[in-house]
């Protein structure tokens, strides 16, 4: 299972979803929920966080808060195509191997890296 962050595009979420893909949506479900919960809830059943928010990055390298595995999106606007084409084709070919990664994708490249714990 997936979790679709606040800052998630609604038009992402419908075409993980359209794709088969079982997309928990916090704006949907757990509106303003904080990011500590979210990390939280990402943990039992692990579940990877789809976020575009920077901040995941600081909960869990500096922080040290655990969290199943994130994906985060890094991009403008005219790349959202560029953007849901890598993730749709990301997530399908690596989804079972991202639990315990922090994966960033943006229009130009994927970085993958094991998360600190």
């Amino acid at each position: 299972m997936l979790i679709a962050d606040e800052s998630v595009n609604r038009n992402l979420i419908m075409a993980m979803r359209d794709s088969g893909y079982d997309i928990y949506s916090i704006t949907e479900q757990m509106r303003s929920a904080t990011d500590i919960q979210i990390a939280n809830f990402s943990l039992n059943p692990s579940r990877i966080i789809i976020t575009e928010d920077k901040d995941f990055g600081e909960i869990v390298y500096h922080k040290n808060l655990k969290v199943a595995g994130i994906i985060l999106l890094r991009y403008l606007p005219p790349d959202y195509f560029i953007i849901k084409t890598k993730l749709l084709n990301y997530i399908a070919a690596h989804l079972n191997e991202s639990i315990g990664k922090f994966i960033v994708i943006s229009a130009k490249l994927t970085r993958i890296r094991s998360l600190p714990y």
